[in-house]
């Protein structure tokens, strides 16, 4: 199974007034529920999480909604948290390996000469 959540700085979307904020929280939502994964429950600390019903299938999804949210222009200045979690490879089902998703693509774009 592969999950992700997904943490938005809610006070910096407000403070800077750019986008609307309900705008973000649909796209990222549909981000991920259009690759076939399904939206399960906030996290108290307010993340959205989604996790997928496929299997190895859903890190193609996965993959997909990453690229499409780094590739907006809002995404990146906003998320606080990005994390993603798998088990298809774990021994028990009730363990996850775990990617800091957004430190992992800083880290590229700083080796890349991006940042």
């Amino acid at each position: 199974m592969f999950k992700v959540s997904v943490l938005l700085d809610n006070d910096k979307i407000l403070k800077e007034g750019k986008y609307d904020i309900r705008a973000i929280y649909y796209n990222v939502e549909k981000a991920y529920t259009d690759r076939g994964f399904i939206r399960d429950y906030d996290t108290p600390e307010g993340a959205m999480m989604f996790y997928g019903v496929n299997g190895w299938a859903d890190n193609r999804g996965m993959m997909n909604a990453s690229y499409f949210l780094r590739k907006q222009d809002w995404f990146m200045r906003y998320v606080r948290k990005w994390t993603g979690y798998e088990n298809e490879q774990c021994k028990y089902k009730d363990t996850f390996g775990v990617v800091d998703i957004l430190n992992s693509i800083k880290w590229a774009d700083s080796v890349a000469g991006v940042i």
